[in-house]
């Protein structure tokens, strides 16, 4: 068996190398991991290593220094380094220093590990593949017929013989937890992204199950349901429950914190009763679920809840009538602007998720139900300009990534701020105003790319005297008409810059300005920048969202 130690300042990383990769299919073992070459060389007084797998960019000693003092004091180690593309000059003198290989950083992959054990085995190593699987292959089956036979008692109604068989799989008899752990990105409103890769989705996994196999002082199995979800079955070896309930807690302090800090994942974990009975394994299960759920509506530091109490996700749903009453309302509301009848909905909507206990995703669903209402009355009221829209690009994915009913509080009531905001920029028609205000706007909003369009030719259509026009749209509006009319321009113009690659003169005329020079002062006027500024810096901040 070949004895590796890892060296490397990530932890990240070396998880990785360990969870990639079936090194002992090879009759290959980890024995040894270092954070540095200081800590790499201590460690070597006291390991037996065939091979060194190092960083070349470390605190304390780095990589070069290292392999420097392996070569002197160890000369029977095989050392292979890892680098970045970058780091060609720094990988040439790791060679000279004695290193015999190197892997990519950005490559971790069981391709190349696999090239890798290839190259070793065929220049530098003896080794009997065969060996090491074939004696560890009983205990590896063993796990994974109990896991088995953990997720069929969960998920199937089984016949009375098969269940004992199972049972008996299990070594049942201690009383039991099961525990449902799922995984949130780090992110206070949870926008950010992961790569949906297979070999991302297998480090999380492997990542997770290295955690639980060295944290874990308890008899449990467990398993994926997917990525981001884990079912244990944690066994209580104390005669007293309060203190396996203590030692529980300890783990999962534990748990969530190397979670944190490896996965950079939020989590959080629901917990059945105690049980003896397999029988109710199932119950257990729904319990658990139901629990890791529910946290949603805990306090924020709560990551795990034991008992559920009196929680009925079957009984008459009154969220959705409370809804229902309003889907005719709620219309209204936004046309007239009535903010605080609209605020004062959505408080009370959060209080009957509270207060009923919803799985989360369908309050959040709900949430995002009635944001895409608003926003489509929004768009009925102002005819097709969405300019508005571009600060909820991703609201609708934020709401539901929402890992807590605070985070949804904090959401809506942004949202309603936002949206009241926008309605007052945008000059939405108050209830207040006067028909022929009305008739004006409404021509406007639907007309303002026309160049021909003025005060004069909209005083025509609607029949009314201009200057009368003029008087009553600035008394009602508190703004002149041709301020609303470049507003209307302005705003279009900006969209085209941003989403277009126009020159300005194209981009002028098209906002309704046969004279460019004209609208390029106006435009600095209103923005405080030429377009041609504005572009670029709509160009730098769509730049920096997707480095982000």
């Amino acid at each position: 068996m070949i004895r590796i130690m890892l060296v490397d300042d990530e932890p990240f990383i070396r998880v990785a190398i360990r969870s990639l990769f079936s090194w002992e299919k090879y009759d290959y073992f980890i024995a040894a991991e270092a954070s540095n070459g200081t800590d790499a060389l201590q460690k070597l007084e006291h390991e037996d290593i065939d091979l060194l797998i190092t960083d070349i960019k470390m605190p304390v000693t780095d990589g070069i220094k290292l392999l420097h003092q392996v070569k002197e004091r160890y000369p029977h180690i095989k050392c292979v380094v890892l680098s970045n593309y970058e780091d060609f000059e720094l990988t040439r003198k790791a060679f000279l220093e004695g290193a015999v290989d190197y892997l990519l950083k950005g490559n971790l992959n069981e391709e190349n590990f696999s090239a890798l054990v290839q190259r070793l085995n065929a220049n530098y190593f003896q080794v009997q593949s065969d060996s090491f699987t074939s004696n560890k292959a009983p205990i590896h089956r063993s796990f994974e017929h109990k896991v088995s036979a953990l997720q069929q008692l969960i998920s199937q109604d089984l016949a009375p013989d098969t269940r004992n068989e199972l049972t008996h799989e299990l070594d049942m008899g201690l009383p039991y937890v099961i525990s449902s752990v799922k995984l949130f990105s780090n992110s206070p409103e949870f926008t950010s992204s992961e790569p949906d890769t297979h070999v991302n989705k297998k480090l999380i996994r492997n990542t997770v199950f290295k955690i639980i196999s060295e944290i874990s002082e308890f008899k449990l199995y467990y398993y994926d349901v997917s990525t981001n979800e884990y079912i244990f079955i944690i066994y209580d070896q104390d005669r007293e429950n309060t203190t396996f309930f203590k030692h529980l807690q300890a783990f999962y302090d534990q748990l969530t914190s190397n979670l944190f800090i490896y996965l950079n994942k939020f989590s959080v974990i629901g917990t059945s009763q105690l049980r003896k009975e397999v029988q109710e394994i199932s119950i257990s299960y729904q319990e658990a679920d139901t629990m890791s759920d529910l946290i949603f509506y805990c306090r924020e530091s709560a990551q795990y809840f034991f008992v559920p109490d009196n929680v009925n996700l079957h009984a008459d749903n009154p969220v959705r009538q409370f809804v229902l009453s309003y889907m005719e309302t709620l219309p209204h509301w936004i046309k007239i602007h009535a903010w605080t009848a609209l605020e004062s909905f959505f408080h009370e909507l959060l209080e009957q998720f509270k207060i009923n206990l919803y799985p989360p995703t369908y309050s959040k669903r709900i949430v995002t139900n009635l944001e895409f209402l608003i926003m489509n009355e929004l768009t009925r009221n102002f005819s097709d300009n969405k300019e508005f829209y571009n600060d909820y690009d991703h609201l609708f994915d934020t709401t539901m990534h929402a890992a807590h009913i605070t985070s949804l509080e904090n959401i809506t009531a942004d949202f309603l701020a936002k949206i009241k905001a926008a309605a007052s920029s945008l000059y939405l028609l108050d209830a207040n105003c006067s028909e022929i205000v009305q008739q004006a706007v409404t021509y406007l909003q639907k007309n303002y790319l026309n160049p021909e369009i003025n005060l004069t030719f909209i005083a025509n259509e609607i029949g009314v005297n201009s200057s009368y026009l003029s008087r009553i749209f600035h008394k009602e509006t508190e703004k002149t008409f041709n301020t609303y009319l470049n507003f209307l321009r302005i705003e279009h113009a900006k969209k085209l810059l941003r989403t277009t690659s126009d020159n300005i003169v194209a981009i002028s005329e098209k906002s309704g300005y046969n004279n460019s020079k004209y609208f390029v002062n106006l435009f600095k006027k209103v923005e405080g920048m030429s377009p041609s500024a504005y572009r670029n810096m709509q160009a730098d901040l769509f730049q920096k969202r997707n480095d982000k």
